[in-house]
């Protein structure tokens, strides 16, 4: 799709803590690839993400915050102009879990439109599993947000683009609604 063939254009940010796997969620749905190498990122990056949505041409600009600590006062430049926000935590880390609620605490201060989704990531690795599915589904729930697990490494069953149309179907919507 060229710029002129889309409906709609807009940012999404995808923060959470460092090492929860957001650059290899991003690349998952881009590229349809996984770099175990991945380094961490410094400030921010983004890609374009195209797809179809409610039968609407979309592209999505997907920034990656690097997530420490140090560098979380940088994300909300990010914020700025953003549409939706992709919040990650990995299932094998209880600290990247527990910092959720800093999270979406920034999203509520810095964003205007705070449409969010909550991705509990590396869910290839059950068998190291620190955080159960059933406190992410809860802080959703209370959150009112939308809940999946993924993995950005074998992308099962598509889980990684279904829960970023799920966040972009909603985006189109509310777009639709006050046109």
């Amino acid at each position: 799709m060229q710029s002129s063939e889309h409906d709609f254009l807009f940012k999404v940010v995808i923060v959470g803590s460092a090492g929860v796997g957001k650059t290899n969620l991003l690349l998952r749905l881009v590229n349809n690839s996984f770099d175990p190498d991945s380094r961490t990122t410094i400030g921010g990056d983004f890609k374009f993400y195209e797809c179809q949505s409610l039968g609407k041409n979309v592209c999505v600009q997907l920034w990656d915050t690097a997530g420490q600590e140090k560098m979380a006062s940088m994300a909300t430049t990010f914020y700025r102009d953003a549409m939706g926000t992709i919040i990650i935590y990995d299932i094998t880390n209880e600290d990247s879990f527990a910092k959720v609620p800093f999270w979406l605490e920034e999203v509520k201060q810095y964003s205007k439109s705070p449409m969010i989704i909550l991705l509990g990531n590396k869910s290839d690795l059950e068998s190291q599993r620190k955080v159960q599915t059933s406190a992410g589904i809860e802080l959703a729930k209370d959150n009112d947000i939308f809940f999946m697990e993924v993995s950005a490494k074998t992308n099962e069953n598509r889980c990684v683009q279904k829960a970023i149309h799920n966040l972009v179907d909603d985006i189109v919507k509310s777009k639709i609604e006050v046109n």
